[in-house]
């Protein structure tokens, strides 16, 4: 089995970003990931199959303004999931992705501002996730229990993916 987690986010947008900080983001997220597939799977292929699982985040599906680095190189690897699903599945090595939401770490916090880099007010489940809510899905989909999934994407957001919660009482 492989967990491919490398995360580097840099604040900032499409204008602010030096490009050097785009690329180191890039490389640590995208390239990073696509490496670390690329050296699992000789061993996978003489095994007879297994399971990757890539960390993405809900910022590789849904555009978060300020994390134009981050957010690029997640729906990067969103897509690199599944062409790796096309591609290995006939071998029996399913490839997955689990996009959790802000977990409480110290990634979660904008350094400069010592605030949430993404505010959880108003999504339905407001508070940050516990590194153990995102840690039973990915443990989920890397093992047999999930046999017949590849290609899926696994949401542990708080359901920030749903869109604000109206402020009036329903």
């Amino acid at each position: 089995m492989l967990v491919n987690n490398a995360a580097r986010a840099i604040i900032g947008t499409t204008m602010s970003l030096a490009p050097d900080e785009f690329r180191v983001v890039i490389d640590t997220n995208l390239v990073g990931t696509f490496l670390g597939t690329r050296a699992a799977m000789p061993s996978m292929r003489r095994r007879g199959g297994d399971s990757i699982v890539s960390i993405n985040s809900t910022a590789g599906i849904d555009a978060t303004v300020g994390l134009a680095a981050c957010g690029t190189s997640k729906w990067g690897i969103r897509g690199l999931t599944r062409i790796g699903a096309k591609e290995l599945g006939r071998e029996n090595i399913r490839v997955n992705g689990v996009h959790p939401g802000i977990i409480e770490t110290s990634q979660a916090y904008d350094p400069a501002a010592r605030e949430l880099i993404v505010g959880i007010d108003d999504q339905p489940i407001p508070r940050l996730a516990d590194v153990d809510e995102v840690s039973s899905p990915v443990l989920f989909v890397a093992t047999d229990d999930a046999g017949y999934s590849t290609g899926a994407e696994f949401v542990a957001g708080g359901g920030y993916l749903l869109g604000p919660v109206p402020a009036a009482k329903l």
